[in-house]
């Protein structure tokens, strides 16, 4: 599992030192777990800026995963390993997104050169809504106020460090509300 992965090895070498650390060693991790079962049409897209186009509302996600054409998964990341986590807001932004499902398109502008995809990435009916943290001393259940409209599809990937051992690691959804220990 990438998250497994991330925690077990980059946190544990100390390479991790910040939210964008994070997100660069969770997204090679899972880039490579799609390739290894032979999904290479895989696109991430970091910290793209959205915006209803009907609300006019923005926002920005930490992560988009897409395949060829629909954004499979909208992920966002925690690291505070000295705190408990702040997760509220990222929930918030998950029901956002997940409520404007009709409203958002989402292009990848910044490359330059000659472009696989000219259409915008439509938000896949069955998208995934993640949460990833890294935080401190005790496993906090983020999943206990999830909008309805993201329960089926939500999950929470947790990082809890502990000083002077190896963090434990968990996955939480809001059906399984006491996570279970991935260490």
């Amino acid at each position: 599992m990438a998250w497994q992965h991330t925690i077990n090895y980059e946190y544990a070498d100390q390479l991790i030192n910040s939210e964008r650390a994070l997100q660069l060693y969770f997204c090679t991790h899972l880039n490579n777990k799609f390739r290894e079962r032979g999904d290479l049409e895989r696109t991430f897209l970091i910290e793209p800026p959205l915006r209803n186009m009907v609300t006019m509302e923005k926002c920005r996600p930490d992560v988009l995963v897409c395949d060829h054409e629909k954004v499979i998964a909208v992920v966002e990341l925690k690291y505070q390993p000295h705190k408990r986590p702040d997760y509220r807001k990222d929930i918030d932004k998950l029901a956002f997104i997940a409520n404007s499902l009709e409203q958002f398109e989402v292009y990848n502008y910044r490359f330059r050169g000659h472009r696989k995809n000219h259409d915008p990435f439509a938000l896949a009916e069955n998208a995934l809504f993640v949460w990833a943290g890294v935080y401190r001393e005790e496993y906090v259940e983020v999943a206990t106020r999830i909008d309805p409209i993201i329960q089926d599809r939500f999950l929470a990937f947790h990082a809890v460090a502990h000083k002077g051992i190896d963090p434990d690691v968990y996955y939480s959804t809001p059906v399984k509300s006491k996570g279970k220990n991935i260490s």
